[in-house]
């Protein structure tokens, strides 16, 4: 089965070019880093909001090829993307695969709830393509059949410091 090859972003800002003059050297280098490799250059988005965004494009793709809704369940006051036919919670991730250090990440509170509720994850990876995605791959994995073993703290000042976090290679995990 072929997947769609693009999904189009309405409200995605792209990462000003490095040669708009509107943007100081320190701003681009918060916003972004710059690899050059001979006449090549490549830029690669750090701003955690249009990252953010792409997620928000990965989810509705994923609830309409696979059989869930998007409608934000919630289970033991923990918040999940989506709910399956029969109401079992599952949470939709994404990993850009031409980011700077692509993953997939989860948390274990989540990860805990959504295997004890028989949910999973519907796992994409994508390109990230100015205002698109370009959907590379995805599968769809079931909580309590993914084995997580790198938990580790996020830190106190991290805003869910009340759960462990684990990040894993999307390599690892693919279909």
């Amino acid at each position: 089965m072929s997947l769609p090859t693009r999904v189009a972003a309405l409200t995605v800002v792209p990462p000003r070019s490095v040669t708009d003059s509107a943007v100081g050297a320190d701003e681009r280098r918060e916003r972004c880093r710059i690899y050059e490799s001979g006449e090549s250059t490549l830029l690669v988005s750090y701003d955690p909001a249009t990252v953010g965004r792409y997620e928000k494009l990965v989810e509705p793709w994923a609830t309409d090829r696979y059989p869930l809704t998007l409608d934000y369940p919630v289970v033991d006051g923990l918040k999940f993307d989506a709910a399956d036919e029969d109401g079992r919670p599952w949470d939709v991730k994404g990993s850009m695969v031409n980011g700077v250090r692509p993953t997939f990440k989860f948390w274990e509170d989540q990860h805990e709830t959504l295997a004890n509720a028989d949910g999973g994850y519907a796992l994409v990876w994508y390109r990230a393509e100015g205002r698109e995605i370009t959907v590379v791959s995805s599968r769809t994995v079931k909580a309590r059949d993914l084995e997580i073993t790198n938990w580790t703290n996020p830190g106190d000042t991290h805003y869910r410091s009340h759960s462990r976090e684990a990040q894993i290679n999307p390599g690892r995990i693919r279909p």
